[in-house]
Parts: C-alpha cells; sequence; structure tokens
C-alpha cells in the first residue's frame, strides 16, 4: 500500500509539532521559582482565619483587594490542613496536632508533610509535600504563626517580570506583597520555607505556634503541576518551529516541480 504524500507531511507536521510541546513542557518543568511572603501583624483573636473572615465564607481562605488595605474581595485558594506544631527531631507531636478540612479530608494525611532543617522553636524550617510528586489538592500558600502575627508565604515563577511585581529581595516584607498583582501568581508547589514573625513588635522571631496550608485550585485527578506563561526562550522556540513550518508548507513538492 502506498502511503499518500499528504498523509506523510502531515505526520511530519504533528511530530513537529509534538516535540515543540515536549520542549516547552521541559521549559516549565525546569522553572525557577522564587518565595514571597507578606507579614500580617494583630491579626484579629491571632488567627488567620479571623483574619480573612472579610472574605464572607464559613470556611477559611485565601483572599486579597486590589490594593494593601482593599477588602478581601479576590477569592485565591482554600484551607487544606494545619499542624499545631513540630518536635526537634522533625516528626509531628501527637496525632491531634493535624486537622484538616473538607473537601480534602480523603485526600491528604499527615504523612503527606514531612518538616527539617527546623531551628530553635522551630522559628525557621523547610516542608514537603508528597516527597516533591505533585497531586490533589495543590498547595500555593502556607501561614506561619506565631503570638499576635503571622506570616503569609508563597513563590512565583523567578522571571524579571514577576520580580518586578512581587517584592522578591527583601526578606523582611511586610505588607508590600499583600496585593493581587503578585499574590495572584502564586505557583502549585511541593516545599517551601517558612520564618516565624516578631510577636508583638519584639526583637528576633518568636517560636512557632501553627503552619497552615492553602490550595486546592487544581481539579481532582489533574497532575496539579503549575501552568505558568513560557519564558521568551520558550517563546522564540516556538515561533522558529512555526516559521519551519510555514517555509516548509511554502516549498514546492518534487512532483510540482517535475
Amino acid at each position: 500500500m502506498t502511503i499518500p504524500r499528504s498523509f506523510k507531511n502531515h505526520t511530519k507536521s504533528l511530530l513537529v509539532i509534538s516535540s515543540l510541546a515536549l520542549a516547552l513542557a521541559s521549559f516549565n518543568s525546569f522553572a525557577s521559582y522564587t518565595e514571597v511572603s507578606a507579614l500580617i501583624t494583630e491579626a484579629k483573636a491571632g488567627q488567620e482565619c479571623k483574619y480573612y473572615e472579610a472574605y464572607g465564607e464559613s470556611d477559611c481562605v485565601i483572599s486579597v483587594g486590589d490594593n494593601v488595605g482593599d477588602s478581601h474581595k479576590y477569592y485565591l485558594s482554600n484551607i487544606i490542613a494545619k499542624f499545631n506544631s513540630i518536635n526537634a527531631d522533625n516528626t509531628l507531636i501527637p496525632d491531634s496536632a493535624f486537622e484538616d478540612y473538607d473537601p480534602y479530608k480523603d485526600k491528604v494525611e499527615k504523612n503527606d508533610w514531612v518538616f527539617s532543617d527546623l531551628g530553635e522553636e522551630d522559628k525557621t524550617g523547610t516542608w514537603t509535600f508528597n516527597e516533591g510528586e505533585y497531586k490533589y489538592p495543590d498547595i500555593r500558600f502556607w501561614v506561619a504563626k506565631t503570638g499576635q502575627n503571622f506570616r503569609l508565604f508563597w513563590q512565583v515563577e523567578n522571571t524579571t517580570a514577576n520580580n518586578s511585581i512581587c517584592d522578591t529581595g527583601n526578606e523582611n516584607q511586610t505588607t508590600d506583597n499583600l496585593n493581587y498583582a503578585c499574590m495572584s501568581l502564586a505557583a502549585s508547589v511541593t516545599h517551601g520555607q517558612w520564618v516565624t514573625p516578631s510577636n508583638h513588635g519584639t526583637s528576633g522571631s518568636d517560636g512557632l505556634s501553627h503552619i497552615t496550608f492553602f490550595g486546592g485550585l487544581c481539579e481532582d485527578g489533574d497532575s496539579c503541576v503549575s501552568v505558568s506563561v513560557p519564558e521568551p526562550a520558550s517563546l522564540a522556540l516556538l515561533g522558529l518551529g512555526l516559521l519551519g513550518l510555514t517555509v516548509r508548507r511554502k516549498q514546492p513538492s518534487k512532483n510540482e516541480l517535475s
């Protein structure tokens, strides 16, 4: 059986497009992320969920306005789980220290998280979710709470544009990043760090009270990997590929030349 030339050309085009798609996926998979944060002081009753109750929902969420001081009109993520304290040997204190929330109760368990690099009184540390593999629900924000203050953390893709929107070079960010422009860039991540804020304006950081994780924006069954805007290099690669397809389409075939 003779395969039509048009089918061969179409197959080659599909292969080129597939290669480009794989290249773009590889660029995204190797994208680097920058951790940013915002400090919230003297929150209502010292709890992050009561701070966000202005959103008007019974469940705890992360929300924000257009600018610092706006009402929390833009919903960004749901509460997933909370850990009250961590032992010096990187293990959780009794099971009651772990709380999970609907609709994720049957999707997460305390062993999904591992805590490491813990400093004195857990003032600093790192966390890893699901051994670094993405799964539902995705994690986008986390809170390190102490006393009346808490610090909200998230990560953004490390690009010039994102770094100009978020205050990424200042480790002591207060409310500079507490706006929709920066917070809406929050990526799905499987690991992160925390530093507890100073309590009541005292020097240094107080011990950790609890860590709360937020997210749950991806669909159940999806990989939950962040989909980011392609880097300029990726766009250039895509442009070259499309240009190649266009040139190939314009070139006459051998049969046409004969």
